[in-house]
């Protein structure tokens, strides 16, 4: 089973550090998730909805490692 740092480290070593560190969201995903948000500080998700905002942190969470990573090799270099 590979683990959270297997596919850190292995979105760190494909990538460049900067483009890492350079990945935003797009504006629509912005919107979407903030709706979503939003919407379940009202209480008002559906089952698939919750789903959905699940997916999004998750992605958030292994993006921000991802980031990490990312710094922690352009810190090496410099």
């Amino acid at each position: 089973m590979i683990d959270d740092r297997e596919i850190i480290e292995t979105l760190a070593r494909n990538s460049a550090p900067q483009t890492i560190l350079d990945l935003r969201p797009s504006d629509m995903l912005q919107a979407r998730v903030s709706e979503l948000l939003a919407r379940n500080k009202e209480g008002k998700l559906s089952s698939v909805e919750e789903l959905e905002v699940e997916s999004y942190l998750t992605l958030e969470h292994w993006i921000r490692l991802a980031k990490g990573r990312a710094y922690q090799q352009l810190s090496k270099v410099q």
